[in-house]
């Protein structure tokens, strides 16, 4: 069964894939074989290096312990960093503070510390390990039955005892000479340097000479006699600084030869990846480097660049084909790109289109309107005021339909968004249907609201939206239903998150109904279940594709039930977040003058009908034909509340707001509310002129609760 590299190698069809394997295959094993190599050379120079400072700490601490000539020097210099780098400076500390009577033992200790610390008597050569034997055991066990046997010779005569530790001193240094002497003699004989090796032979032989002599003092020195130990010390230091200086000698040695191999593994690796160097440039030169350079190219395109000049194009190779397939793929990106930027010129021009007409149809809707509302403030007979709610009814459901419309393109568009703040469920439902209330009056029709307990209270929220879902279906609700009742439901249930409601809404009517077959049609904008319930009762079938829209932005569902002549219910729950209470918006504390109000408005119609309606009010009303009039108003005189249109010749009213507000912060006064009152309904046109300075945006056409609103509670509460 072939291996699985060589499977990848047959299966690769180009030449830099071959080429990238095959330098893999060849140059993986041998780069890990040099790495496990250097490894191992690594960690046998490490052993070995500790083994020289071992070494070499030794040399340096024989005259210390032994207290020879060399001691002042040793003294001054100390072998302490050796120490605390092998670990030993508690026995060499201990060493510094033994009592003379146990010095010899403590030096002792210090070189048994010093060699296992160092791993001198594991070395895995003969020589050295019986070299390190002698120096690290022998020697210093030597050195200590010396001075045992001397301390045992100076006790008093008199003392009993001194006889028996006499002779048992002279035993121990009879015994440990002879462990040194083997210890010499394998040394010797394992040594590949004769002259070496003859250096070891004459010292052990100074040695085993000095040991007779002491040793034939035996019977004297048991009788009382002090023998004579100068030349046994001065054998035994000679014996030492011959074998510690042959031990450094020999792992020295080995020292340099690791690492000379170490050298040559680090030469061979790096050999090894400049060979893998260069037949990687290579290979980049001859086949990789044009391979990138086309995908680079396609990347670039897939990027959005379609700049980018396509290389190799020229070639009659496989390259010169990959780049006309680039070319090609380029050239339907074009033309996507075209096909992209044509479609959003037309939605650009569809919008554009949609804003003129809602601006144009509501600046003459809002003399209709307004003109309307202040009529009905008026003495009327009640033909007159049937007359003057026909006209009213007729302009609201004409704003209703602009409306719907803008907000269709905004759903195609993407552009419906929500705005968030705290809110009374209850008021912004009872507003919400409360135009509804007239309708079903008018059709003898009952519209009931029923709440649960848990409604009560602020939540955050779009209310906007909320209300603008819920007064839909009601309307709908109360147009398709002739007899009988309306219900509009809301109840709100706690979720797992303590903060969390889960608010559901019914709408139920006793209506014409519809086949529930026909719900996904109804909602699609444009449409109605029934194309003669559009000719009966009207509408452009865009509400309840709205209202579907806005729930599901919300976070929830829109269903429904129906019947055929019984009825239908309409369902939905949305996710609400309970508010915290919230101080009511302060109404402008009464003065004794009238408030001062500036309206800058270019159209004739709009300022007459912002006059009638704010009559009844008793304002002081200082009226503007465009931006320019109104900057210079406002420079010369201080007002309550700025009105603002935002179309208008001259100065628009987006750059007569941002002076307005630099007029301000020159003087040094306070915030003026401004409100732009204009038929620009759009979301971003709301954003600039939140951007340019206004507090609030009152759409036309106007409504005269919500302009007395303004007037009477200030912009913020508009």
């Amino acid at each position: 069964m072939p291996l699985r590299p060589f499977k990848r190698l047959d299966s690769a069809t180009t030449l830099a894939q071959r080429l990238s394997l095959l330098t893999v295959l060849f140059l993986a094993p041998v780069v890990v074989l040099l790495s496990t190599l250097t490894v191992y050379a690594l960690r046998d120079i490490a052993f070995t290096e500790r083994e020289v400072r071992g070494a070499a700490l030794l040399e340096r601490a024989w005259p210390k312990v032994t207290g020879q000539p060399a001691q002042a020097a040793v003294e001054r210099r100390g072998p302490v960093g050796e120490a605390r780098q092998l670990g030993v400076q508690g026995e060499l500390r201990a060493f510094d503070y033994a009592q003379p009577d146990n010095r010899a033992e403590a030096g002792a200790v210090l070189i048994g510390a010093i060699a296992d610390a160092s791993n001198l008597t594991l070395d895995r050569d003969l020589t050295r390990f019986y070299l390190g034997d002698a120096a690290t055991v022998g020697l210093p066990a030597l050195w200590v039955a010396v001075d045992r046997l001397e301390q045992a010779a100076s006790l008093p005569d008199a003392l009993p005892s001194r006889r028996e530790r006499v002779l048992a001193a002279y035993e121990r240094l009879n015994a440990q000479a002879d462990t040194l002497d083997q210890a010499l003699v394998k040394a010797a004989n394992n040594h590949g340097d004769p002259i070496d090796r003859d250096l070891l032979e004459a010292r052990r032989a100074d040695l085993n000479a000095a040991r007779a002599r002491v040793l034939a003092q035996r019977p004297a020195a048991a009788a009382g006699a002090r023998p004579d130990l100068v030349g046994l010390r001065e054998a035994v230091g000679g014996a030492w600084g011959l074998v510690s200086h042959q031990l450094y000698t020999l792992v020295k040695q080995e020292l340099d030869l690791l690492t000379i191999r170490f050298g040559l593994s680090l030469l061979l690796v790096a050999a090894s990846v400049a060979g893998a160097l260069a037949l990687a440039v290579a290979i980049h030169r001859g086949t990789t480097r044009r391979l990138d350079d086309l995908i680079n190219a396609m990347s670039r395109l897939i990027a959005g660049d379609l700049d980018v000049q396509t290389p190799h194009l020229d070639q009659r190779n496989e390259f010169g084909r990959i780049a006309a397939t680039v070319v090609a793929f380029r050239e339907s990106l074009l033309q996507r790109a075209q096909l992209e930027e044509d479609a959003a010129a037309a939605d650009r021009a569809k919008s554009t289109f949609l804003a003129n007409v809602s601006h144009e149809i509501r600046t003459p809707l809002n003399g209709v309107i307004g003109v309307s509302s202040a009529l009905a403030a008026t003495p009327l007979s009640p033909e007159q005021r049937r007359m003057v709610d026909l006209i009213r009814a007729s302009g609201r459901d004409v704003e209703r339909l602009m409306s719907d419309i803008l907000d269709v393109a905004s759903l195609d568009a993407g552009d419906l968004k929500l705005e968030l703040a705290a809110f009374d469920l209850v008021e912004t439902i009872e507003a919400a249907i409360a135009p509804q209330r007239v309708r079903a009056a008018e059709k003898g029709l009952a519209l009931r609201l029923d709440l649960n307990a848990q409604t009560e209270g602020l939540f955050e929220g779009d209310p906007a939206r909320l209300a603008q879902v819920v007064a839909n279906l009601a309307a709908n609700a109360v147009k398709f239903t002739e007899t009988g009742e309306v219900v509009v439901s809301i109840a709100t249930l706690p979720t797992e998150a303590p903060s969390t409601r889960r608010l559901t809404v019914e709408v139920r009517d006793t209506g014409v109904g519809f086949d529930e077959a026909l719900l996904p049609k109804l909602l699609e904008p444009f449409t109605q279940a029934d194309g003669s319930l559009s000719r009966r009762y009207g509408g452009g079938g865009l509400g309840l594709p709205i209202c579907k829209a806005i729930v599901e932005l919300l976070g929830g569902n829109l269903e429904a039930r129906s019947t055929p002549g019984a009825g239908s219910c309409f369902r939905f729950t949305v996710p609400l977040r309970m508010a915290a209470g919230a101080p009511p918006i302060a109404a402008n504390e009464p003065t004794e003058r009238p408030t001062r109000v500036l309206l800058v408005e270019d159209h004739e119609v709009n300022r007459a009908v912002v006059e009638l309606l704010l009559a009844p009010l008793g304002v002081e009303l200082v009226m503007a034909c465009d931006g320019q009039e109104g900057i210079e108003a406002f420079e010369g005189d201080h007002f309550d509340l700025v009105l603002m249109d935002m179309q208008m010749p001259r100065v628009d009213g987006l750059a007569a707001t941002r002076r307005l507000r630099d007029i301000e912060a020159r003087r040094g006064e306070g915030r003026t509310p401004i409100v732009m009152l204009t038929a620009n309904v759009g979301p971003e046109h709301q954003l600039a002129a939140l951007a340019a300075g206004a507090d609030a945006h009152l759409a036309k056409p106007i409504d005269r609760e919500r302009l007395w609103n303004v007037i009477i509670g200030g912009a913020v509460a508009a």
